[in-house]
């Protein structure tokens, strides 16, 4: 569903393409510290309520995107902002404005919004 992504990493890559889930997954893996507390059941509306609510000042974000891979304890939730060219946004001291979660549920919402796959769009 969101193969046409292309992910473009300033700093590192920049003239080196990167495609997809799995790329994005390991660079947010590296980048974003996982928070310790694991949620018993993660909602639509408070991932939804995360990009209002944590979105950094910076006019460069136009959307967001959530990730999910399965993990022996739940599932890894990986929420990050996005420019128009679905560029990882970082903050003034390089890190990946995002957040990394894990949880043992998601709510019907949230699973339903997924549809099968393991990436939503948020614009």
């Amino acid at each position: 569903m969101f193969s046409w992504l292309k992910f473009w990493h300033k700093k590192n890559n920049e003239n080196k393409e990167k495609k997809g889930f799995e790329w994005l997954l390991n660079k947010a893996n590296q980048l974003i510290k996982r928070e310790s507390e694991v949620i018993p059941i993660f909602t639509y509306e408070s991932a939804i309520q995360y990009f209002i609510d944590e979105r950094p000042d910076n006019p460069g974000i136009k959307k967001g995107v959530i990730l999910r891979k399965p993990s022996v304890e739940g599932q890894m939730i990986i929420q990050v902002f996005l420019d128009a060219n679905n560029t990882l946004i970082e903050n003034h001291k390089g890190q990946v404005c995002g957040r990394q979660l894990l949880v043992s549920q998601l709510d019907e919402e949230l699973e339903q919004a997924f549809d099968n796959t393991n990436m939503i769009l948020v614009e």
